[in-house]
């Protein structure tokens, strides 16, 4: 099982499911998942020996590179959107998975590609 970081303004349960089987699919394992709600619990929780990832949902505003930094070595996911219209011409943006963040964007990532096997 591998141990996940989330980083977010709303507890996870208040959101799709598909972001749990996101990042089960991404690790290619289950998937114990770690929320915080504060980049001081971030750092806190990040300390723990197992943790293999974090997931930055969002953050304060002007806290996105304290998030980051505190992340350390692990592996910094972001949500990929898209966006949609309705049928009154309304845009909307959709959660399309995670990515790896790089210094230049946010990178797709394969099923298990950050498989500790």
């Amino acid at each position: 099982m591998a141990t996940v970081v989330r980083l977010g303004p709303l507890p996870l349960r208040q959101r799709r499911p598909s972001r749990i089987t996101e990042l089960e699919r991404i690790l290619g394992s289950s998937v114990h998942l770690i929320e915080v709600f504060t980049v001081a619990e971030l750092v806190a929780s990040v300390a723990a020996s197992d943790v293999v990832a974090v997931a930055l949902d969002a953050s304060n505003p002007g806290e996105l590179s304290d998030a980051v930094q505190a992340a350390g070595s692990l592996p910094v996911l972001r949500p990929l959107w898209r966006r949609e219209r309705n049928t009154r011409g309304e845009s909307f943006e959709l959660f399309e998975g995670y990515g790896l963040a790089t210094p230049t964007g946010i990178v797709g990532l394969d099923d298990g590609s950050l498989s500790s096997k």
